[in-house]
């Protein structure tokens, strides 16, 4: 029997709060996307695993999946990926990793002493982190002989300047790691990866980037590299996002603690999943359903509303931080995929330069701006499993 020839993979492994990405990768060069698929709905009945075959003409396959655990949804993934095409030889495997603390800031060799500082620092992301902590532990003990990177969302915006990354707080806090971290940064630096192809001179440009999606944020980069961003210390600050608060006064968690007798997990549990757009829409309707029932219901439409205004906001007060602004790029599910979102966010930016062309806007092409517009608006869809791909693919070739 004629063996096939063993194809050489990279496998990106992108791990949320309650999903799990991936990306298979042909290890040529360029890479070329051999599949993609996530496991969501992890700890629920609805809990499945969808994929898409690139080599098969975009075809989409599904199965349910009993996962109650971040760990249950890998150790799933791992038996479906080592059955599914034995000609597959994995390489190299990435993995996202939300929070690299004070120490890391580039992509990095997974071993025991990172792991170590993972679980130090767990407390940092504890929506994002324990999951990823287990998710990296059954792959490497899955793929033991195979290199393992970790790829930090925070490390893009270790370039922010001082006044940008730390608190007005004493200052013995910023070295135990209270300070401004940023997030959505593997996103950002494929999204600006793909704008430099796209527009030939943004390297000198003042950029906004719209990050909307489950999570939302808002980084402004001068010359490529991040200045501000909308995210702080955690995921849960900045703009109000479909189940996180975003930025709020400190005043009310004294209140909250003091006068509701509120405990500290009581509290993380309604900052990150009781709030944002499903408080405000007492819904838990994704984007898409809210904007159909907006013109019926107050509340659906009074989400849609302050979500954009929050966003619109972020973006004056970045171009502020630049002195300016070139260009603005949106990106992530919402971002990418809703004309209505797009154009009530850009609805009064008017006066920053900002000028849609709605039909533009309407179609989601790739470059929404009118052509009188001043500053200069795309669609750029992002791709976190290609950027963390690409990093792995780079240490086996220096390696």
């Amino acid at each position: 029997m004629i063996r096939e020839k063993q194809i050489q993979v990279i496998a990106a492994i992108n791990s949320g709060s309650s999903s799990l990405k991936f990306g298979l990768f042909c290890h040529n060069d360029p890479l070329s996307i051999l599949c993609t698929g996530k496991v969501s709905g992890i700890g629920t009945a609805n809990c499945s695993l969808a994929v898409e075959n690139a080599s098969e003409q975009n075809e989409l396959s599904s199965c349910a999946v009993s996962a109650e655990s971040a760990e249950e949804a890998a150790t799933f993934l791992i038996e479906w990926l080592k059955h599914r095409d034995k000609q597959y030889q994995f390489e190299g495997i990435g993995h996202r990793v939300v929070h690299g603390g004070l120490l890391y800031q580039e992509p990095v060799l997974i071993d025991d002493r990172l792991m170590n500082e993972l679980n130090r620092i767990r407390s940092l992301a504890p929506l994002h982190l324990p999951d990823s902590i287990s998710i990296i532990n059954v792959f490497r003990t899955a793929f033991p002989g195979i290199s393992q990177l970790a790829h930090f969302d925070t490390a893009f915006h270790n370039s922010m300047p001082f006044e940008a990354k730390h608190y007005a707080i004493p200052r013995h806090f910023w070295t135990e790691g209270v300070v401004r971290y940023g997030f959505h940064g593997i996103s950002c630096e494929y999204v600006y990866g793909k704008l430099t192809e796209q527009d030939h001179h943004p390297g000198s440009g003042k950029i906004i980037i719209a990050h909307l999606g489950g999570g939302s944020s808002i980084t402004a980069l001068i010359e490529g590299r991040s200045v501000e961003t909308s995210m702080g210390f955690s995921p849960t600050g900045g703009v109000m996002m479909n189940t996180r608060a975003g930025d709020i006064d400190p005043g009310m968690l004294i209140y909250l603690l003091k006068e509701r007798n509120m405990n500290a997990d009581e509290l993380e549990h309604m900052f990150n999943m009781e709030s944002g757009i499903k408080a405000v829409a007492a819904s838990e309707l994704p984007m898409e359903k809210l904007i159909e029932k907006r013109n019926v219901d107050s509340k659906a439409l009074q989400a849609i509303q302050m979500y954009s205004y929050h966003v619109r906001k972020q973006i004056g007060a970045l171009a502020a931080a630049m002195g300016g602004l070139d260009i603005v790029v949106f990106t992530g599910g919402v971002g990418e995929r809703s004309p209505e979102i797009r154009q009530l966010i850009c609805s009064g930016l008017e006066f920053l330069g900002i000028e849609l062309d709605s039909k533009l806007n309407h179609s989601s092409a790739a470059t929404i701006s009118d052509s009188t517009s001043a500053v200069k608006v795309y669609i750029i869809p992002t791709n976190e499993e290609l950027a963390i791909a690409q990093h792995v693919k780079e240490y086996l070739e220096s390696h």
